[in-house]
C-alpha cells in the first residue's frame, strides 16, 4: 500500500482494495510505503474530488467504503484494452530458435 503525507495528513493513494480486505478481516494496521507530496495534484487519483473534501474537518476514511450511510454502489464501465503486436525481423538462427521454443511450449500446453 502507498500513503502520501500532505499538509500533515496521510492519504492512501494506492492499495484501496487491500486496505478494505484487511478491514473486513478485522485488521486495522498494515505496512505501507509513505512519502511526502509537495502539491495536492501529486496525490493522483484524489483529483476527482475537490480539495475541500480532503482538507475539511471530516476526512474520508477507508472504513467509509463499508458504511452504507456515507457510501453507495456505482457501476464504472471498464476501459477498452487493445493489444498492439509489432513484427520485427530477427537474425535467421535466432528466429528459428525462438519459433521452435514457442512451438514446444504451446504444443505441450494443448496435450491433455
Amino acid at each position: 500500500m502507498r500513503v502520501q503525507r500532505y499538509r500533515g495528513r496521510l492519504f492512501l493513494t494506492d492499495g484501496y482494495h487491500r486496505a478494505v480486505g484487511l478491514l473486513l478481516r478485522g485488521l486495522r494496521f498494515a505496512p505501507a510505503l509513505v512519502r511526502d507530496a509537495r502539491a495536492f495534484e501529486d496525490l493522483g487519483a484524489m483529483n476527482h474530488l475537490p480539495i475541500d473534501a480532503f482538507t475539511g474537518d471530516r476526512l474520508p476514511l477507508v472504513m467509509d467504503f463499508l458504511d452504507d450511510d456515507v457510501s453507495m454502489q456505482a457501476h464504472v464501465p471498464g476501459s477498452a484494452r487493445r493489444l498492439l503486436i509489432h513484427a520485427m525481423l530477427l537474425p535467421g538462427e535466432m528466429t528459428a530458435s525462438l519459433f521452435i521454443e514457442w512451438e514446444a511450449q504451446h504444443s505441450q500446453a494443448r496435450r491433455p
